[in-house]
Order: C-alpha cells, then sequence, then structure tokens
C-alpha cells in the first residue's frame, strides 16, 4: 500500500510482481488449499518462501551454420555444441550452394547447441505442520521475532550434493537415528520407530545396490537469534544442519515461515481448528444416532420368545422361527409356545436432541443451513431473515478468513517482496 503520492505506481508494480510470483511461478491455488486445509483440521499450517537457483538446460538446432556463424552462435548466445555434422549449405531452391571459387558446394554444419541457463526464482511450498519447529513459550502466530523456528525436511544425499553440500552417507544417516524428531514435535513413539525402520530398510536396500545417492535423513533449516560476531547484538542466522554437522550459517533478513491458525489462541503461538471445536459434537451426533438407529431395529425386527418345556426343549420348530420372510409358517406345539417382545419405539425423543447437536455445531461455525440454502423450514424466510441469518452466519466466518489473511497471507506476500527485493534476483517481465 502507498504511503505517499509518489508510491502509487511502485505499489501497483510490486502488487502485480508478487501475484505474478505466487501463482504463476508457484502454484498459489494449492498452496492456499494445502495450508487451509491444514489449519482447519490439524489446528495450524506451515508455509516456507525461499529463493532458490534453477538450471534449466535447452538444446537449440541448427542448421547449415558456417565455423564463422557457430562462433558468432557461441560468442552470443554463450553454450556449447553438443553435436555438429558437415553437410552442404543448402540455398532457397533447395539446391546446395556452389562456391563460385572452386566450383565446389558450400560446407556447413547442422547440429544443436546446448545451452545451461541458471534463473533465481521465489519458491514458496506449503509443508507440512509436523515438521515446523517453533520456540515453546513463543506467544503470537506471527514469527517473525521469534527467537528460535525451524523446518524439518527429509532430504536424500543426492538433493544434498544439488545444495552445494559435501556431505558423507553415514553423516546423513545418523541424522535420522534418533528419537528427538518425535520429542519435540510431539510425535508418538510408534511415529519414531516407523522412521528408524525406514532408515534401516533405506539403509540396506543402498548397501545392496552399492548407491548411496538416495540415502535419506533429516535436514534441519534452522533461523534463531544468535550474537554470531560478538558484539553483543542478537542477529538473525539461518542454520542448515544435519544434527551436530553444520553445513551452512549466514545472516538472513527475516524469518520465511509463517504459520495460522483458524481460532487464535492468545498469548500462544499455536490456536484451535474447526476439528477442535465441533470434534465433541461429532462423536455425541454419531453415539446419538446409532442408538436411534439401534431402537428403529428392535421396533421393526422385535425379539421373539419361545415357551419351553421341562428340559429346555422348544415347543415351537427353530428353524421356522430363524426364517423370517413374508408370509412363512412357524410350526408350534403349544398355542402359547410363540410370542413377541414388544420393544416400543422411544428413539422419537432422540430427534430434538439431535436437532440440538446440529445448532450447536452451525452456532461454533457459523455455517448454518439457512446460509447454504433456501430452507422451507426456515423461521426467517423471509428477506429481511434471510439478510439476519447470513449476516450471523458469516460472521465468524469472515473473522477465520480475516486471521487467515493476516497471521498466513499477509506475510507470505511480505517475504515474497523482501527476496525479490533484496538483490540477486532475475529480472521479471510479465504482462499487466
Amino acid at each position: 500500500e502507498p504511503s505517499r503520492a509518489s508510491d502509487v505506481q511502485g505499489a501497483e508494480q510490486a502488487t502485480d510482481a508478487c501475484n505474478h510470483v505466487f501463482y504463476k511461478q508457484n502454484n498459489g491455488f494449492l498452496i492456499l488449499y494445502t495450508a487451509i486445509k491444514d489449519m482447519l483440521t490439524v489446528r495450524n499450517c506451515a508455509v516456507m518462501w525461499r529463493k532458490e537457483d534453477q538450471s534449466v538446460v535447452s538444446s537449440v538446432p541448427f542448421k547449415g551454420a558456417s565455423e564463422e556463424m557457430l562462433a558468432m552462435m557461441l560468442q552470443e548466445q554463450g553454450g556449447e555444441i553438443e553435436s555438429a555434422t558437415p553437410a552442404p549449405i543448402m540455398g532457397p531452391d533447395g539446391q546446395p550452394q556452389i562456391d563460385p571459387m572452386t566450383g565446389q558446394p558450400l560446407m556447413g554444419y547442422n547440429g544443436r547447441l546446448r545451452k545451461t541457463e541458471k534463473k533465481s526464482i521465489v519458491k514458496v511450498e506449503a509443508f507440512s505442520p509436523e515438521n515446523l519447529l517453533v520456540q515453546r513459550d513463543w506467544t503470537s502466530p506471527l514469527l517473525h521475532d521469534c527467537p528460535y523456528v525451524s523446518r524439518l525436511m527429509r532430504v536424500t544425499l543426492s538433493d544434498l550434493k544439488m545444495m552445494g553440500y559435501d556431505v558423507e552417507p553415514e553423516e546423513l544417516r545418523a541424522s535420522d537415528a534418533q528419537d528427538y524428531l518425535g520429542e519435540e514435535t510431539g510425535q508418538t513413539s510408534a511415529f519414531n520407530q516407523d522412521t528408524q525402520d525406514t532408515a534401516s530398510t533405506l539403509h540396506m536396500q543402498s548397501t545392496y545396490h552399492d548407491d548411496d545417492s538416495m540415502a535419506e535423513g533429516w535436514l534441519r533449516i534452522e533461523f534463531i537469534l544468535a550474537d554470531r560476531d560478538g558484539d553483543g547484538i542478537a542477529e538473525r542466522l539461518c542454520v542448515y544442519r544435519l544434527r551436530d554437522k553444520i553445513l551452512k550459517a549466514e545472516v538472513v533478513s527475516h524469518v520465511p515461515i509463517a504459520t495460522a491458525s483458524p481460532m487464535l489462541n492468545t498469548h500462544r503461538w499455536d490456536g484451535l481448528s474447526i476439528a477442535d471445536a465441533v470434534s465433541d459434537l461429532q462423536r455425541l451426533h454419531t453415539e446419538l444416532l446409532r442408538q436411534t438407529l439401534n431402537n428403529l431395529y428392535l421396533t421393526n425386527n422385535p425379539r421373539t420368545k419361545v415357551l419351553t418345556d421341562a428340559n429346555w426343549s422348544p415347543l415351537a420348530n427353530i428353524d421356522d422361527l430363524l426364517d423370517s420372510r413374508a408370509g412363512g409358517v412357524i410350526r408350534q406345539r403349544d398355542v402359547n409356545a410363540i410370542s413377541e417382545q414388544v420393544i416400543p419405539f422411544s428413539a422419537g425423543a432422540s430427534m430434538p436432541m439431535l436437532e440440538y447437536v446440529q445448532s450447536m455445531r452451525e452456532n461454533r461455525t457459523g455455517v448454518s443451513r439457512t446460509s447454504m440454502g433456501m430452507n422451507p423450514d426456515s423461521l426467517n424466510n423471509t428477506a429481511t431473515g434471510r439478510a439476519m441469518d447470513l449476516s450471523s452466519a458469516m460472521q465468524r466466518v469472515e473473522l477465520i478468513a480475516r486471521v487467515i489473511a493476516e497471521t498466513l497471507v499477509k506475510p507470505i506476500f511480505q517475504g515474497i517482496l523482501k527476496v525479490l527485493t533484496d538483490g540477486g534476483m532475475e529480472k521479471l517481465a510479465f504482462r499487466l
């Protein structure tokens, strides 16, 4: 947003650039969908943005190029000649061109020119909130001032080589051999055991195939406040670490990670999800519906009482009783041998309770039946009543949307603009 009249055009261009990076260079819809669904179901989401250098390899064909033309192509476009085969230079009529001095066909080269272009882009990705570590006593969902924020990332030795780090396979596997992951993320010991089993299996597979490039481990990307230069002022450091081995440590400008919850808890960085608000109602609704159906089953198909003699032998044919087809015949030796245990249908009393649970769910989530569509049985089936329903139902939904905007989308776009303006980025060109 511009603060002065001279900033209007620049602010518009910055907005367009950030939207281009988020929706064109990255799949912005999928990022937001994943993050919002995470926060609605498992309390928190996690989104990270960072500068990423990509190498784009292209192969350009050439035909009938002379040595001078090849030298000019290499000088202007760079790259290297992938293949070159001598061939006569063809004229516009499709016939070989003749050298007027020698009378021989002019010779050139057919082949391909291989070019490697390096581009710097802003990569935005939503990752599992289980792999987000935040200082335990942090009191805000905004992480820009948090003393410790970290992302755990499952990587292979090949991934680290592509990042430019020289790591031994055993060092990478050792980062996966402890239970620290489950302790800090709150996972169960079963998760830790599965992780160790997976690592052991991968280790055996890599040893068997004599290929260490796919060895896996956990990379920590940590953003900490620490006094590195000893001047008494803490700087924001970005540390890439494999357990006890530090791969990189550099000063950065901000924490490129955002997290959010649909319902904020004051003085806590993690909040509540919609599932937390309605999970007890869901269990109650399921139990009431199950008991209602059980009562309906017994009412429609009641238990049968059979008269027996002193030796507990039934005075009616049991096979006939087990056959419940319509119009079936039941054989009995006594007129009072068979009777039904009548079960009264009392489940009707559960219907108001089910309706009450439904109304509680609507009050907690803000999503009501009348707001989703016209209900002929609604009491507010008028223009004024509909407006009241929509206004009250949308208040909580709008609050959740505002929380998402302020705690998730706003930090993401601020971070994208920060990366774009920090320098070292490729120039963007796109249609406005």
